[in-house]
């Protein structure tokens, strides 16, 4: 997608973005499954080589939920939400950014469950 389409995702109601997306032919999902799913739809060849983005934490519900329906689907892990910092005193001490941390691996594990129960 170039420049038109990133100012048109700025400058527009996301609903309405949304709708334009669906009217010009491009499927829209709510969730990773939804996605894997509309790709499925899209494309008659199973062996097609996926390269899926997605953020680091995200990744292993996003491989398993297109490895259902793709054989070649190659990780491409991104936004990686810990990166190596020496430790001090302070690495010990509470702070809000580890809260938010949290809640995003909370989410995902709620989620890789949820994706295997249904």
């Amino acid at each position: 997608m170039g420049t038109a389409y990133n100012l048109l995702k700025e400058c527009l109601d996301p609903v309405v973005f949304v709708l334009i997306l669906m009217a010009i032919g491009f499927f829209v999902s709510l969730n990773t499954k939804e996605h894997a799913e509309e790709l499925n739809k899209k494309f008659n060849n199973k062996d097609l080589r996926i390269g899926l983005i997605t953020s680091a934490y995200h990744m292993q519900r996003s491989n398993r939920e297109f490895r259902k329906y793709f054989r070649n689907v190659e990780p491409l892990p991104s936004d990686y939400l810990y990166s190596p910092n020496p430790i001090s005193l302070l690495t010990f001490l509470p702070h809000s950014s580890k809260l938010n941390t949290f809640s995003i691996a909370f989410r995902e594990i709620i989620g890789i469950a949820w994706y295997k129960i249904i």
